[in-house]
């Protein structure tokens, strides 16, 4: 956790208390600020009052300071973490909603400017933005994501954790796409009771005592390989009704998954590995279709 302390007139100074600062995306406190009392801020002014004189005469002392802070803080810096926190509404009124998706790409965009329009062509520099992630989503009852609509989809990452019944809970007619993510429930993982639709699983970690309550609708894997109770399975619907299922994917991660099943179908969907057979077979084709448009 973070400390942060006053600093009046060049010193640091402890303020007798302090309160939390609680970050929006998680709601966990994740630095204490010092409480300033009166005598303290009247110090501070008083301070400020002096220096305001020379100080805002003397331009070139000010852009020098600016820029021994600016180093002080970015020097020998190894990882930098930023927090984008949106707020979510209904898509006819994007105006009164903060779009996260689009405040990290103007974030990114003005980092990766950093280098290449802030810094003097002589000196040298590197910063890269290597990882996005999705987020924690936390409900203390229901699902933390409910899909109800015929709407599709897509989960790239991101924790999603619920007290209580499933973590995705997949009850809309649209089309729910897993790539990836850790969905965490104390009943179920995913809850699937959809009017139709599809809900496509190509990766995550589903860590719930039950990691599926299936009622309805399709639930398809794709994995290299499937495995329930120790009996390898085929390509094709899986017809039982309970058991675990365990699978393996082509990064050669693992995954198993307690399910509970009352209706629908479940469908396992083979993804080969590439064999070096087929990677030379396109490696040839991308070669003769670049030489005949050549």
């Amino acid at each position: 956790m973070t400390d942060v302390a006053l600093i009046i007139n060049g010193e640091r100074r402890d303020a007798p208390s302090t309160f939390g600062v609680v970050n929006p995306a998680t709601g966990q406190v994740h630095a204490q600020a010092p409480d300033c009392t009166p005598e303290l801020l009247d110090e501070a002014f008083a301070a400020a009052a002096a220096a305001y004189g020379s100080w805002r005469r003397d331009e070139a002392a000010r852009r020098e300071a600016l820029r021994a802070a600016a180093g002080a803080m970015m020097a020998a810096a190894d990882k930098f973490e930023l927090v984008v926190t949106g707020s979510g509404g209904h898509a006819a009124r994007p105006q009164s909603t903060i779009d996260p998706i689009a405040l990290s790409a103007h974030v990114i965009n003005a980092v990766h400017q950093v280098v290449s329009r802030r810094l003097d062509p002589t000196e040298h520099g590197v910063n890269t933005i290597a990882t996005i992630n999705g987020g924690t989503f936390t409900a203390t009852r229901s699902a933390v994501l409910t899909t109800l609509f015929d709407a599709s989809i897509t989960i790239n990452g991101g924790n999603f954790t619920a007290d209580r019944e499933g973590a995705l809970d997949h009850r809309g007619g649209g089309d729910v796409r897993i790539n990836g993510g850790v969905f965490r429930s104390s009943q179920y993982a995913l809850v699937v009771a959809q009017t139709g639709g599809l809900l496509e699983i190509h990766g995550g970690e589903f860590d719930s005592p039950l990691g599926l309550q299936q009622s309805t609708g399709v639930v398809e894997w794709y994995a290299s390989e499937a495995w329930v109770d120790g009996r390898q399975l085929e390509p094709g619907d899986i017809s039982d009704v309970d058991g675990s299922l365990s699978l393996t994917f082509r990064d050669g991660s693992t995954q198993t998954i307690p399910i509970l099943r009352i209706g629908g179908t479940m469908r396992f969907i083979a993804v080969p590995e590439p064999s070096a057979a087929m990677i030379l077979l396109l490696l040839i084709f991308g070669s003769a279709f670049r030489w005949r448009w050549c």
